[in-house]
């Protein structure tokens, strides 16, 4: 079953089951209504909390990257265009670990025309 269509039923069932407290709310009273919608949040907190649980593991996968990470990849062209870059530049996510052996930049031209 796709996501789409289990986040729609989930929706449709939550407004069904909005309507209808709403209806036993206004025909029970006040004291009996208080004591059930105490019952249904935590029932809602409780469902919730697994809801988020369940759809955040549910998109780690470690060690197998899906499809259509490989596809944004494999489209992701990164560029530099223009400037002056005095050393190496590093473009991309995640980096860590990076160490670069230079030296002093060479002196400029003008330094060198007395």
């Amino acid at each position: 079953m796709s996501r789409r269509l289990l986040a729609g039923m989930f929706a449709a069932l939550a407004i069904l089951i909005t309507a209808g407290l709403v209806i036993y709310f206004l025909k029970a009273g006040l004291d009996k209504a208080d004591k059930l919608a105490s019952v249904v949040s935590a029932s809602i907190g409780i469902a919730a909390l697994t809801s988020s649980l369940y759809f955040g593991m549910s998109d780690r996968q470690p060690n197998s990257p899906s499809s259509s990470q490989d596809e944004r990849q494999a489209s992701l062209q990164n560029r530099i265009d223009g400037g002056t870059f005095h050393g190496p530049v590093i473009q991309g996510r995640d980096i860590s670990d990076v160490t670069f052996n230079s030296s002093e930049p060479p002196p400029s031209d003008e330094s060198t025309h007395d």
